[in-house]
């Protein structure tokens, strides 16, 4: 289910969860609050999603920077497909998959219906095996464009008949290898704050070798309609130190503030009301 009711469009998608929680913060604007509406929400979840941070007001880059406990990024708002929002958390250490989503309210609107998705390697669709590839990372994430601008006919046909990749793979521990079904305008590899490591034009598969100073590596392949496949990180860890590049560093929560802030909320909305009510009130007089 998504979570978040608040004003700030901070919302997060939760997996696995046996219930819905209620609290939220109505103006998260501390990073204090988001970071510890994440943990509460991870403790009756299997994993948690980040959603939508370039659509969510007061979201920064010292923010994503700072913000941890979720394992999977929503990707591509439909404004830019570059995402940097998800490089400046992968650059901080905070490692993620990323997912692209729908985020449908409109299923009557074409352009709003199957222009993003995933495609999940896993043996079915059972919740155990879905869960795992989510876990694993084992899928890759597009936009697509609204074929045939309103002929469904035509965006059925030509959703059949997306790009896909074939073959993607580390290969002698340090080269990251993608391989197409079809040649793509550009393939393009992106690495620690939101550098472009490698760009290939118009091929169907390539491949970038780790350097020294790169600590993960994702891959942006473009086709001429306008379709884009978003491929995972592969990142750099050190084994001695984590079990996996989620292992994340310790993400303090301002207890007190948090809920001095919140408090400040509720006296400021209490004394509004009141104010509100003393009007009303005396224009009620008034008329008498």
């Amino acid at each position: 289910y998504e979570h978040g009711w608040n004003l700030f469009k901070y919302h997060k998608l939760v997996f696995g969860a046996d219930r819905v929680m209620l609290f939220d913060h109505p103006l998260p604007l501390l990073t204090s609050q988001r970071q510890w509406q994440l943990d509460l929400l991870g403790r009756h979840a299997d994993f948690i999603q980040m959603n939508h941070p370039f659509r969510t007001i007061h979201t920064s880059k010292s923010e994503m920077e700072s913000l941890g406990g979720y394992s999977i990024m929503e990707l591509d708002s439909g404004v830019s497909t570059e995402n940097e929002y998800w490089d400046w958390a992968l650059s901080a250490g905070h490692y993620s998959f990323a997912l692209a989503n729908d985020d449908l309210h409109f299923p009557d609107r074409s352009a709003c219906i199957g222009v993003r998705c995933n495609f999940l390697c896993c043996p079915s669709g059972r919740r155990e095996g879905v869960k795992a590839c989510l876990e694993d990372g084992c899928f890759y994430s597009m936009r697509v464009p609204d074929y045939g601008n309103g002929d469904w006919k035509v965006k059925y046909e030509m959703n059949r008949k997306l790009p896909k990749i074939k073959w993607i793979g580390l290969e002698a521990d340090s080269l990251v290898t993608i391989k197409l079904d079809r040649e793509a305008a550009q393939i393009r590899f992106i690495g620690q704050d939101h550098t472009t490591l490698l760009d290939c034009r118009e091929c169907k598969e390539a491949s970038y070798a780790f350097k020294a100073g790169d600590s993960y590596v994702r891959a942006c392949c473009f086709f001429e309609d306008g379709c884009v496949i978003y491929t995972n990180a592969f990142a750099r860890y050190d084994k001695k130190v984590a079990a996996s590049p989620f292992a994340d560093s310790p993400h303090p929560v301002n207890v007190p503030l948090t809920i001095l802030y919140n408090l400040g909320l509720l006296i400021a909305a209490a004394a509004i009301t009141a104010l509100m009510r003393r009007i009303i009130s005396a224009r009620g007089t008034s008329r008498k």
